[in-house]
């Protein structure tokens, strides 16, 4: 048994992936995306350059929300650092 991708379109021209891990699945805007970055041959150095962009992004968005998280429950950076250091 092997793994499997397979790309196809829908009635109304709408990219679906396919895998035996996860079914059919719509594309989301962002792979929709990436798969047009691929489609233009980057190299290994720019995939390297958008991974690094797409990770700092999403890092900063997590980072975001974490800190209004925090400020809407009135969380200190102590009380994530003790949490951090609880012992289970």
């Amino acid at each position: 048994m092997g793994f499997f991708v397979y790309l196809f379109l829908s009635k109304k021209n709408t990219i679906f992936v396919k895998s035996k891990i996860m079914g059919a699945k719509k594309l989301s805007e962002l792979q929709l995306e990436l798969l047009k970055v691929y489609s233009f041959n980057p190299s290994n150095e720019d995939l390297v350059n958008i991974k690094t962009m797409l990770a700092k992004y999403f890092a900063n968005k997590l980072t975001s929300n974490v800190q209004k998280a925090m400020d809407g429950n009135n969380i200190t950076n102590d009380d994530l650092e003790n949490w951090l250091n609880e012992k289970s």
